[in-house]
């Protein structure tokens, strides 16, 4: 099993520069994107305004990284979100993989953030 949790770092940022002064609008898109980027058998969750989860069962680390690279590359050109976002969502992603001997608590999951995208320009 593999766990990523995928936290919106500037989501108050967003939410300032909406219409409507939510995140709503941007996590939907973020949120559908992230869909595209997952498989059938796996889960996605939101968790908070600015975070979300995904489950991958029956996925080792290694498989993971698949996943991983699919979102780097949607993050890096803003696939993720459609290009619809402003400002430019700063993404971070913390991956585990079960069994792992590193990761004994939800803040050690967050503490091992893999990506630390920030806005461009």
């Amino acid at each position: 099993l593999t766990c990523m949790v995928v936290r919106i770092g500037n989501a108050t940022a967003i939410a300032q520069a909406s219409e409507d002064g939510t995140t709503d609008s941007a996590m939907a898109l973020i949120g559908a994107g992230l869909r595209g980027c997952i498989r059938a058998v796996d889960h996605l969750f939101r968790l908070r305004r600015d975070e979300f989860c995904i489950l991958l069962p029956e996925t080792d680390g290694q498989g993971a990284g698949y996943v991983l690279r699919r979102l780097e590359g949607q993050i890096e050109s803003g696939e993720l979100w459609g290009g619809e976002v402003t400002p430019r969502p700063a993404v971070g992603i913390a991956v585990t993989s079960t069994p792992s001997t590193t990761v004994k608590s939800g803040d050690d999951l967050l503490k091992q953030t893999r990506h630390g995208l920030r806005p461009k320009g």
